[in-house]
């Protein structure tokens, strides 16, 4: 069998110098040139397919970031437009990016420096440079063989009148010129061979290994793929399911419509029959009496009563609902446009009709119709289709569109006020305090003609009679999400104390409003994060507008925010307040963002991002809060609560409901005594909104019940200008920098904030004689082979990270993640914050960096990982923190130095 290679034709067939040798360098030459040229185009070619790689693994993960922003949080929104599924998506897209980044380092390393370094700069580079070096050593060797022969260039061969030179020495010369010809012309001809060797099968070797780096990718890819197919599947199934009940969504709002126009046209007939007996039989103004159709319609009415009062509240019909004129009970007498709504509960409620940005819709309660009667006329003459609820409480006039709404109106109220008062329905048992329903929500049997959003609140009703108010069902209120629909709507039961204003309300009203199905209402165990958090001072109500209860938060901020004003935090991004749910996000809430955030809380927040505020209300002795105008100064409309009156208090009292968190007084006091005493809003006393924007020492701070509007002014004022903190000057006669390393080093949490609030970087590297001695003290507790003794000169290098790690404060540490800490930072020997941790045994400091996303692969100087410090210690006990530092590592180590 012949060995490889036995049939290769030598490319010289002598190394003698000869024409034939000098014609076959020349000739390999210019073919080494052109070599050149060719690996060039290639090297150009490679290199911006290695770019292209590398811009398609940039925008695979730009892709998936954004992505991830569009549907991949854990919110409601994010849920609906597929967040569980793309999740995966996500992944496979980084994956695939990782891919291609493996690819690209393929290919640049293959391709690109092989015919940029071993070829174009190499190789055949070095054949030019022979090529020069045998032509120099060639016209040497033929100089010094004609002075050993007696020639003398540019001589007359008939005169001979020159020196001679001694023939030994020169035969000497030619003899060394002649050798290092022929070491040249050796050298030109091993690496002429060398290339035409070479070239057949390097530029062939390196094409096969990237082809084979592409089929490792497309392999990967494909598995990567493949196991995402269920979920493809599944999704695609989803999405036929959805596309159908798009369909009948479809078909039901044109079912709706047909009815709407159906009814409108039945009305239409039946107003036109109304007008005619209104012509022939004119009211006489008094008290509407019973007919003997208006007792159909109060028994038809009783059956929806008794139905309410049987199941124990959690049936409620809409008994007749639509707008009329209200005539204000103020100076002006002005009539506004109100939704009214009056239901099985023998409640008789209306919305204002006022445009507000929150898109808010707070109910407001008349009186008790049990001490209530029915006049068809209005006290000024000359207005058509007017009505009065005449009570001891209040007379509200009311005003119809037109005679068959009057009459309508009418005849349902005084079918209501006729079943409370004969005596069929137990009063007792209707008010008396009911179970919570196993399900908040239930059906009703008349639908939401106008497919207007009425969120029922918060009702407190001026009679003494327990009908008038809301249906006391151990302290809950029954709230309604009235969702316009022929089926009905959904009825919630409102925890004790929500206003209509409140974030469990609004949330629980998105909810419904959003999914369309029955959800239930939050949890509240005594150990839930929600209920832990709000033990926190200050944290009983929102840390922006005051708002009670709030169960949304800011991790970065440390605080509690309502519904509201965390819509306002995501509006400004994650590069000022990162917002969760504490209901919705539970994969959040560990222990490392707990304790971080019992650490802070509103009180504390506030007293550092609300400081200007706190001196500007000192100065003055006041605190202007911005009051929208009264929807009715003289009714007994509802106020949030703990702000229906405002008593004056002094300095050293705090009243329920007179705070804002941080210890921010909710109420207008004013520098005179009158204006202090002033006890209803809007009242003789009070400061008018207008004029108090316009005062420009006022601190203006929102309460709940105040437009959206304002509170994103204030908020962002708050927070991105962050015109209320004071300056740094005024808390350190230092920097920032280092009383946030200060506070750090004493596990001061608070002082952390207020200095991180003041503009302390908390990547800043510091290379303060603390620092150097805390690097000092952490290299001193290395006992391994390779590690060096530290010099009193080392710089530190080390951030607030390193010292909360060494401190071993896990909430210290969170904070600082959340607000932007890096932890690939390495200090001057190389190490980072978990190798810190390592070092100090602060192993739930570790595992915080870990699953924050911290490389366990990065080596110190001496090249050792978190893991070789840990090992090197002793046997690591904490067998969790083991399984995180030795799984698979990334591709890539990498070393700071």
């Amino acid at each position: 069998m012949q060995s490889p290679g036995h049939n290769a034709v030598p490319v010289f067939e002598t190394v003698e110098d000869s024409p034939m040798f000098r014609f076959t360098v020349s000739d390999l030459d210019e073919k080494a040139d052109a070599l050149n040229l060719r690996c060039q185009r290639l090297f150009k070619g490679s290199k911006k397919y290695k770019d292209g790689i590398t811009t398609l693994a940039e925008s695979q993960m730009t892709f998936a970031e954004h992505l991830e922003e569009f549907c991949g949080g854990t919110d409601e929104d994010s849920m609906i437009l597929g967040g569980g599924t793309m999740s995966k998506f996500v992944g496979v897209f980084r994956e695939l990016a990782s891919f291609n980044e493996l690819l690209r380092t393929q290919v640049e390393l293959i391709l690109c420096e092989r015919l940029q370094h071993s070829w174009s700069k190499g190789l055949l580079n070095d054949v030019k440079e022979d090529k020069k070096k045998l032509d120099k050593r060639v016209t040497d060797y033929d100089s010094a063989r004609l002075r050993h022969l007696g020639h003398k260039k540019g001589v007359n061969s008939k005169v001979s009148n020159w020196k001679k030179e001694d023939p030994d020495k020169l035969h000497a010369e030619m003899v060394a010129a002649q050798a290092a010809a022929d070491e040249a012309r050796f050298d030109i001809a091993r690496k002429m061979t060398a290339v035409e060797s070479r070239k057949r099968f390097e530029f062939l070797e390196a094409m096969v290994s990237s082809m084979d780096a592409h089929l490792r990718f497309f392999e990967r890819g494909f598995e990567v793929l493949k196991n995402l197919e269920p979920y493809i599947q599944h999704a695609l199934e989803m999405v036929e399911t959805l596309k159908a009940e798009e369909k009948v969504r479809g078909q039901q709002l044109e079912d709706m419509i047909f009815g709407f126009r159906e009814i409108k046209t039945m009305r239409e007939s039946k107003l036109a029959d109304a007008t005619a007996n209104a012509a022939a039989h004119p009211s006489n103004g008094g008290p509407m009496q019973m007919t003997s159709g208006m007792s159909v319609i109060a028994a038809e009415i009783e059956g929806y009563i008794k139905a309410t009062q049987q199941s124990g509240g959690t049936h409620v019909t809409v008994l007749k609902q639509g707008y009329l004129l209200k005539r204000s009970s103020n100076m002006r007498r002005e009539w506004k446009r109100r939704f009214f709504v009056l239901d099985s509960l023998g409640m008789l409620y209306y919305y204002s009709n006022k445009e507000r940005k929150d898109n808010k819709k707070t109910p407001q309660n008349t009186v008790s119709l049990l001490t209530a009667t029915i006049k068809s006329d209005s006290d000024e003459p000359g207005l058509r289709y007017c009505f009065r609820v005449v009570s001891p409480e209040k007379v509200y006039t009311l005003q119809a569109e037109n005679d068959l709404e009057q009459r309508e109106w009418m005849e349902t109220i005084q079918g209501v006020i006729a079943c409370l008062l004969n005596g069929s329905i137990d009063l007792a048992k209707l008010s008396r305090v009911l179970p919570k329903p196993a399900k908040p929500t239930h059906s009703r049997q008349s639908s939401l003609a106008s497919g207007e959003e009425l969120p029922v609140g918060d009702f407190q009703g001026a009679g003494p009679q327990p009908q008038a108010g809301p249906l006391q069902a151990g302290g809950q209120r029954l709230v309604e999400d009235a969702m316009p629909s022929f089926s009905g709507g959904v009825l919630y039961i409102e925890p004790e104390g929500a206003s209509p204003a409140s974030p469990e309300f609004v949330r629980q009203h998105q909810r419904s409003s959003v999914a369309r199905m029955p959800s239930p209402l939050r949890p509240s165990s005594p150990d839930s994060p929600l209920d832990i958090l709000r033990r926190v001072p200050g944290n009983n109500c929102c840390v922006d507008c005051g708002s009670a209860d709030p169960d949304w938060a800011s991790l970065n901020l440390g605080v509690l925010l309502c519904i509201e004003c965390s819509g306002i935090h995501r509006r400004l991004g994650v590069q000022v307040s990162k917002v969760r749910s504490l209901t919705l996000d539970v994969k959040v809430w560990d222990a490392p963002v707990m304790a971080m955030m019992e650490g802070i809380g509103n009180e504390a927040a506030n007293e550092v991002w609300e400081e200007q505020l706190r001196h500007v209300s000192a100065r003055t002795d006041s605190w202007v809060w911005c009051d929208d105008s009264d929807e009715d100064k003289a009714g007994p409309s509802p106020s949030p609560r703990g702000q229906q009156t405002r008593q004056p208090h002094s300095p050293g009292s705090s009243p329920q409901g007179s705070s804002q968190p941080g210890g921010v007084p909710s109420a207008a006091a004013s520098t005179s005594g009158s204006a202090a005493s002033t006890p209803m809003r809007g009242g003789a006393g009070a400061t008018p909104s207008t004029e108090r924007k316009g005062d420009g020492n006022s601190c203006l701070k929102p309460r709940a019940d105040h437009s959206l509007a304002m509170k994103e002014q204030f908020i962002t004022q708050k927070y991105v200008e962050r015109r209320f903190v004071a300056p740094a000057s005024a808390f350190w006669g230092g920097s920032a920098a280092a009383a946030l390393w200060d506070a750090v080093q004493c596990g001061n949490m608070h002082g952390a904030v207020r200095a991180v609030v003041a503009g302390a970087d908390v990547n800043a590297a510091y290379n303060t004689p603390e620092a150097a001695l805390l690097m000092s003290e952490a290299h001193a507790r290395i006992d391994m082979p390779g590690a060096s003794p530290t010099t009193t000169d080392s710089p530190g290098d080390v951030t607030v990270l390193h010292c909360a790690s060494q401190v071993g404060e896990v909430a210290l540490v969170e904070y600082l993640l959340q607000n932007g800490a890096k932890w690939q930072h390495q200090d001057a020997h190389g190490r980072t914050a978990l190798h810190y941790c390592v070092l100090y045994d602060h192993h739930d400091c570790a595992k915080v960096l870990l699953r924050r996303g911290a490389d366990r692969s990065i080596c110190d100087q001496t090249g050792h990982t978190a893991l070789d410090l840990a090992m090197a210690k002793g046997r690591l006990e904490d067998e969790e923190l083991f399984l995180m530092l030795s799984s698979d590592p990334p591709i890539e180590r990498y070393s700071k130095r």
